[in-house]
């Protein structure tokens, strides 16, 4: 039998993580001083809800440092606080070499805490190509060597209309065992407007040395904040 109060609190949650998907273009852009967009994700899966903040920008508008923060969660329906996943990572960056940089900061996730994290950063915007690579070691607590990926292609379908396509991965290995410890591959197909892109997604996590897999397919709505 269908547990009413539940299932509005469900809805309600929804509700609101769309408001404010909505509602943050009007706040941010009050307080940015730079022309950057800052690209929010939602996308609600048959069993998990997850959502992206990718923040990458210069401290200053003539400034040759740069400041990277990858934000997730995933939440599972219905919530099981065991099965909860957040991860933020905050880098400083300078460049190298044209668009090599070199970045360190730190990370905090539900499984080690808090860690430091230091290698770099290359973007690059080609096209209707764009590719972001982070290779790094994360330090002190649980050693570990992490490759992070990203790759949109957006080709224009019309003159309003582009195809919306990524590919985000992430590769993260033990340096102490040389075990795998987590990984991920995220797909994204849908349409562009604008700022606003939507379609179908779908997330394939692995965990552990075991490779034990998780699988989230479901819609996502992603816009770009100014």
């Amino acid at each position: 039998m269908i547990n009413l109060q539940s299932t509005l609190r469900y809805i309600g949650i929804r509700v609101e993580l769309i408001l404010i998907l909505i509602a943050c273009p009007i706040w941010v852009y009050a307080q940015s001083d730079s022309t950057s967009p800052i690209p929010v994700e939602l996308m609600q899966g048959h069993q998990k809800l997850y959502s992206l903040l990718i923040v990458n920008r210069p401290l200053a508008p003539e400034s040759a440092w740069g400041f990277l923060n990858v934000t997730t969660f995933s939440g599972t329906n219905p919530n099981k606080a065991s099965r909860n996943e957040f991860f933020s990572s905050s880098l400083l960056s300078y460049p190298v070499y044209r668009k090599l940089r070199i970045a360190s900061g730190v990370n905090l996730n539900e499984v080690v805490g808090l860690n430091y994290f230091s290698g770099f950063q290359y973007t690059t915007v080609t096209g209707y190509w764009l590719i972001v690579l982070v290779p790094g070691i994360y330090y002190p607590d649980q050693s570990s060597f992490e490759t992070l990926a990203l790759i949109e292609y957006r080709p224009p379908l019309s003159q309003r209309v582009k195809l919306y396509t990524r590919l985000h991965t992430l590769y993260n290995t033990s340096l102490a065992e040389g075990q795998h410890n987590r990984s991920y591959g995220y797909l994204r197909l849908g349409l562009s407007v604008k700022t606003l892109s939507f379609g179908v997604g779908m997330n394939v996590d692995w965990y552990g040395q075991l490779r034990s897999r998780e699988e989230n397919f479901g819609v996502f709505i992603r816009t770009e904040l100014p």
